[in-house]
């Protein structure tokens, strides 16, 4: 199996959200399982759950818990290159 092309990163991190079983099985390949849980797709399952708030009628989503909106944040998404390079991988 070969290792991933983010794997300086992987290691870096302290948790791992793998979106596939394949995924969680490249990341424990690379030693990295106990940082590792297999979660799904979780951009997919927000959108799914901020339109279920907003199609009942939800005029604004609560921060999480501990996050002061009145303080600056960051919020980021990274993305391996070869799930967003070509329209049909980003499907």
């Amino acid at each position: 199996m070969k290792a991933s092309a983010w794997s300086g990163h992987d290691h870096a991190a302290d948790l791992l959200l793998a979106p596939s079983p394949r995924a969680l099985a490249c990341l424990a390949h690379e030693g990295l399982a106990e940082r590792a849980a297999l979660v799904g797709d979780v951009v997919v399952d927000m959108c799914l759950a901020v339109r279920d708030l907003v199609t009942r009628g939800a005029s604004a989503l609560a921060p999480p818990q501990g996050l002061d909106p009145a303080q600056p944040y960051l919020v980021g998404a990274l993305q391996r290159a070869v799930k967003v390079a070509s329209p049909v991988a980003a499907r």
